[in-house]
This record gives structure tokens, sequence and C-alpha cells, in this order.
């Protein structure tokens, strides 16, 4: 992902504090990032034995749908 360059002209806009602390903001979102707990695999039959009633249309088209079809 390419940084636009409205991005860079206002980074250069700011002063030499509030350019710091973006450095350290953008180092806090990296970390945060790398950091964050990946969802690997999705349990398949979570709902076996929940799910007690579905109802005959469930399949049917929706009628707020119907212009676009």
């Amino acid at each position: 992902m390419m940084v636009s360059s409205e991005v860079i002209e206002k980074i250069d806009q700011l002063d030499f504090a509030n350019m710091q602390s973006v450095i350290r903001y953008i180092d806090f979102l990296l970390h945060e990032q790398r950091n964050a707990p990946r969802k690997t695999h999705v349990q398949l039959g979570c709902l076996k034995g929940h799910l007690k009633y579905i109802s005959d249309d469930f399949d049917a088209p929706i009628d707020d749908f119907e212009e676009y079809m």
C-alpha cells in the first residue's frame, strides 16, 4: 500500500515535537498490528444442538430486494 502524497504533505507541516509524536504513534500501531491475535481457524459445528427452529422460507428471496432481481 502506497502512502498518499497528502499524508506526507501533512506530516511535513508538523513541527519537530509533533512529528516525533506521529512517529511514536505509527510505531505503536505497528506493534499492535504485529501482536494482534490472528483467528487461524473456525470451529465447525459450534451451533450443533443449539439451533431450535429455522423458518420454512429461510432460503426464499427477501421481499425488500425484489427491485434488484
